[in-house]
């Protein structure tokens, strides 16, 4: 989650004074997946790509476990506060099941950063 979203979410939580414990979206899992299924039907209709058409809000939430932790650099605390941000609790679960090789968008930065392109 980018952190112009995290802050939206905040202020939301916070605008209907809700605790920390409560949700902010308060709907099903399979609510959830039907709005990723739909989005994805979208996608895979306007691209042309039928991949698209497999994608879980599962496949989301490990994307976005992998992008963030990369994101913050890969470090200890990253991937702490990656678990606690995604609701892991298991750090071996975390780290075989949800951690993926860094998205290739962010290797081509890390390497123009570091002069290797």
């Amino acid at each position: 989650m980018s952190n112009k979203t995290r802050q939206r979410a905040m202020m939301l939580a916070n605008a209907r004074g809700l605790r920390q414990d409560e949700p902010l979206v308060d709907v099903t899992d399979r609510t959830v997946q039907r709005w990723v299924t739909n989005a994805a039907e979208s996608i895979a209709e306007e691209t042309g790509n039928d991949d698209w058409q497999y994608v879980s809000a599962h496949d989301l939430r490990r994307t976005w476990a992998t992008s963030t932790y990369y994101s913050l650099h890969a470090s200890d605390v990253a991937k702490s506060l990656v678990m606690r941000w995604g609701g892991w609790s298991d750090e071996d679960t975390f780290t075989n099941n949800y951690l993926g090789r860094e998205p290739d968008d962010l290797a081509a930065e890390m390497m123009a950063t570091a002069g290797l392109r």
